[in-house]
């Protein structure tokens, strides 16, 4: 059997910018906080949203009501303004038809995640599609990771792989001791990779599936 390929959602299988700024910045409104200025904006893609909201000087309850804004936003607005990157969907089929077994590593509620990957079409190449839970109990890379492995039933972690294009991608990699690998295409561009300890950073899908292809 081989060893798992995990996957980031946002910036790396997708890119959802938009409706994620878009309900971020309406959380924002609601907590009554300035909007930070325009060139800030992508980076608030990614991160955790608990990590996110206390950037701008929330904690406790106030981040959970940061929280219940921006994902009432985001179910009702945000959720499907995004697309697949190019040669996305060729990849993971391609990885999927030769056996490989892939999973969904991600900070989004997890019924956010498997509902826009069956928007997508991509649901049916993924053997567990893992995210933070409402309960706010599994919050990290780190603990989505733990969870996915565990519905995987693997427990040699440093066989396996994290693909990602944030930081905390390669953090949550780095404590399980699995390889991480960088996408450049995403929102953390390659000198946040880099010191996120990425192995290898890739420029185009086609580019990862040569590298992943020999696992094969």
């Amino acid at each position: 059997m081989s060893a798992p390929i995990l996957f980031d959602l946002d910036g790396t299988i997708i890119d959802s910018g938009p409706g994620i700024i878009h309900s971020l910045l309406t959380a924002l409104d609601v907590m009554g906080l300035d909007r930070p200025a325009e060139s800030e904006w992508s980076s608030m893609v990614g991160p955790p949203l608990w990590e996110m909201f206390s950037r701008f000087g929330l904690d406790g309850d106030d981040i959970e009501r940061a929280i219940v804004a921006y994902r009432s936003e985001y179910r009702a607005v945000g959720m499907y303004d995004f697309t697949v990157y190019d040669g996305m969907a060729d990849a993971l089929r391609e990885l999927s038809l030769r056996g490989e077994r892939l999973a969904v590593a991600t900070a989004k509620l997890d019924q956010f995640a498997i509902a826009m990957l069956a928007h997508a079409g991509l649901e049916g190449c993924f053997e567990v599609i893992a995210g933070v839970d409402p309960e706010g109990t599994r919050r990290t890379k780190v603990a989505v990771m733990r969870h996915c492995f565990k519905e995987l039933d693997w427990n040699d972690h440093q066989d396996a792989v994290m693909i990602g294009d944030r930081s905390h991608d390669g953090e949550g990699a780095a404590e399980l001791g699995t390889p991480f690998i960088g996408v450049s295409w995403g929102y953390g561009g390659r000198e946040e990779l880099r010191s996120a300890g990425a192995s290898v950073i890739v420029d185009s899908p086609v580019q990862l599936l040569e590298h992943l292809l020999p696992r094969a």
